[in-house]
């Protein structure tokens, strides 16, 4: 909208209004600013409209749920075990003497493939790091159909100590320390073996699946 400017009447009527150079700056001045105006108002709406006359939809950032499509046993056999597999297999043999496959790109063996060696063992590692807060998804449902115990103390101990020991394992996969990676990977071990005896084999007893994620507080023992 443009502003209105009111028209000054002082001058004496029937007298010639004198029109200087100074003037003439003036008015162009704010003609040149009115129709800078105008223009800039134009825009503005043809941004905030489509064609149609609808205006456009505000962009949004995607999310994505939590999912809890996979069970707990599904993500260990998925994730967990094979990523293992792959870091434990630094503490007996070196990753760079390890050779690739011929077909490496679609090699199946993580430490033949192309991105095998040192870089799969410190991939492996992370993957089972950035991993564990799928364990603690409140929902998600064990093997034997009843809910993990991810809301519990000690559960969650027990996550945080395989979290820190697999970091652990990845920055020493990254330095190509063998040393390093054993003292880690027994750490990792050890959390890992923690977790089972108390959540899957209470006691040394071979595990029972229908008695997995039983709340320890409920003493019925060996969840997931």
């Amino acid at each position: 909208m443009l502003k209105r400017y009111p028209v000054m009447r002082s001058w004496p009527t029937g007298r010639t209004l004198p029109c200087t150079f100074q003037h003439q700056i003036g008015i162009a001045a704010l003609l040149l600013v009115c129709a800078s105006s105008a223009v800039a108002g134009q825009r503005s709406a043809a941004r905030a409209s489509t064609p149609s006359g609808q205006a456009r939809p505000t962009p949004r950032t995607a999310t994505f749920p939590r999912s809890t499509a996979a069970t707990v046993n599904q993500l260990m056999r998925g994730l967990f075990f094979p990523a293992s597999n792959v870091v434990f297999a630094a503490q007996l043999d070196d990753p760079a003497s390890i050779p690739r496959d011929v077909r490496s790109s679609v090699s199946t063996d993580l430490l033949k493939s192309v991105f095998g060696g040192w870089e799969a063992v410190e991939n492996s590692a992370l993957a089972i790091a950035e991993g564990v807060p799928l364990l603690l998804i409140e929902g998600r449902a064990c093997s034997n159909g009843r809910p993990s115990p991810a809301g519990e103390a000690e559960w969650q101990r027990y996550a945080e100590a395989t979290r820190t020991a697999a970091l652990l394992s990845a920055k020493a996969a990254h330095a190509q320390d063998q040393d390093l990676i054993v003292d880690a990977t027994g750490q990792l071990s050890e959390s890992c073996s923690a977790c089972h005896r108390a959540y899957r084999s209470e006691g040394g007893l071979p595990p029972d699946p229908m008695r997995r994620c039983a709340p320890r507080s409920s003493g019925q023992g060996r969840p997931r």
